[in-house]
């Protein structure tokens, strides 16, 4: 293996120079229209729209196994598809760039997915159209990845990465308001949906232009390396002690949050006796305050994280989290979860707001930039993997109950904090 790859990160500032067509500014707003549009529809069907629908196919004596199956299912075909969309765009050349053509067919495949899911009735069939969808979702995100260390200087991520977390948190709180508009007519919020997904998709192509020569040099470069010693980075890049350990801090704070987070719906209907309406709402009154605690640690984090280290904000958004969940596991009403969830929220704002910042600050070779994060990010997507079908096994042998769930994200929320203490060569 090279043995460049097991160094450190190096402390440099031209690894992400700002594209020469655009500013930061540009690529800001262009990166923020285009997860605002993904994340609105993550949210929405996630926390609402999706739990509902399986509900109505599948029943109530099915709609928790089924969740899992559908959720699971189709996280692991977004794991593949991520994986493979990373190594195809750092070598594809068009006039667009690198990324764009697969950030637009990313966003065309969301929209007409969304629009048959809308025809879909029996779980099989959900289960097969969301798969779809959430490949083309994959494929759209694998292809923003790579942007803040491709096109940021090194001083700025922090800033750009909390700017790129805000909007996701800003989606969540927007996103359990509209699912539970639509909550009895979904086929209409994934029309909605969709529209929001290609706006943002054809924002960033429009704002924040790749520049054609920088992509097509670099995939001219990629497409005379033979193909196996590309598929064999994906697995030589774990050997590579820093992008391990970032892999690894990340699974854990996103497994901890996924756990409860797709569950939100159901815990609320078990906890407190709640029906599906007052459920839905309550998950959008939650979401929408606690977003403000999320903004907080957002804001807070990125930007003094270019000053002070990414560090001292991952260890915060741990022990944090372990916190948060920890109270939620003695909560007796509905405003004491709130209470616990704005705990997590705070503490999950602050990790994220440094998270993309410090993944492309550990990245060995820029211009692998998307093989190498598309693999970073199978933390987030694996979580979404396993969450649903460890949530449906501890809720089985501990007789549906939730405390179940709120202790293991305890548990994995605390221990991102010494591994993330291992990386090296990273402030």
């Amino acid at each position: 293996m090279n043995a460049s790859l097991l160094a450190p990160a190096p402390d440099r500032e031209d690894i992400g120079v700002p594209s020469p067509r655009v500013g930061l500014v540009r690529n800001g707003i262009g990166l923020t229209a285009a997860n605002l549009g993904t994340f609105v529809l993550i949210n929405a069907m996630g926390s609402v729209l999706l739990p509902t629908v399986i509900a109505d196919s599948a029943g109530e004596s099915g709609k928790e196994s089924w969740y899992g199956v559908v959720t699971s299912a189709a996280a692991v075909v977004a794991l593949f598809v991520s994986m493979a969309t990373g190594i195809l765009s750092d070598r594809t050349r068009s006039r667009l760039g690198r990324r764009a053509p697969w950030v637009l067919g990313g966003a065309l495949g969301v929209a007409g997915a969304m629009t048959v899911l809308g025809l879909a009735t029996g779980p099989w069939s959900i289960l097969v159209v969301w798969c779809l969808v959430q490949a083309c979702v994959a494929a759209l995100q694998a292809a923003l990845g790579p942007v803040i260390a491709e096109r940021v200087p090194l001083h700025r991520r922090g800033l750009l990465s909390a700017v790129s977390a805000l909007v996701t948190s800003s989606a969540a709180i927007g996103a359990g308001f509209l699912g539970a508009m639509y909550v009895h007519h979904p086929a209409s919020g994934f029309l909605v949906l969709a529209a929001f997904v290609l706006t943002g998709a054809v924002l960033f192509v429009v704002v924040a232009p790749d520049h054609p020569g920088r992509g097509a040099a670099a995939a001219a470069t990629a497409a005379r390396e033979p193909g196996p010693s590309v598929w064999r980075g994906l697995l030589t890049v774990f050997q590579v002690p820093n992008l391990r350990w970032t892999w690894l801090g990340r699974f854990l704070v996103t497994l901890a949050y996924q756990l409860i987070q797709t569950r939100m719906l159901y815990l609320l209907q078990d906890r407190f006796g709640l029906g599906l309406d007052d459920a839905a709402t309550a998950v959008a009154t939650i979401t929408a305050s606690a977003g403000l605690f999320t903004v907080v640690g957002l804001v807070v984090s990125g930007p003094l994280s270019d000053r002070f280290g990414r560090r001292p904000f991952v260890y915060f958004g741990g022990v944090g989290c372990a916190v948060g969940f920890a109270l939620a596991v003695f909560t007796g009403t509905q405003g004491q979860f709130t209470i616990a969830w704005a705990v997590v929220s705070l503490s999950f704002g602050a990790f994220m707001g440094v998270d993309a910042a410090l993944a492309a600050d550990v990245l060995p070779d820029v211009q692998d930039a998307a093989r190498d994060l598309s693999l970073i990010n199978t933390a987030n997507t694996l979580p979404q993997t396993f969450a649903p079908v460890l949530g449906s096994v501890l809720l089985g042998a501990a007789g549906g109950a939730y405390t179940v769930l709120l202790v293991i994200a305890v548990v994995a929320s605390f221990l991102a904090v010494p591994v993330t203490a291992r990386l090296k060569g990273v402030r």
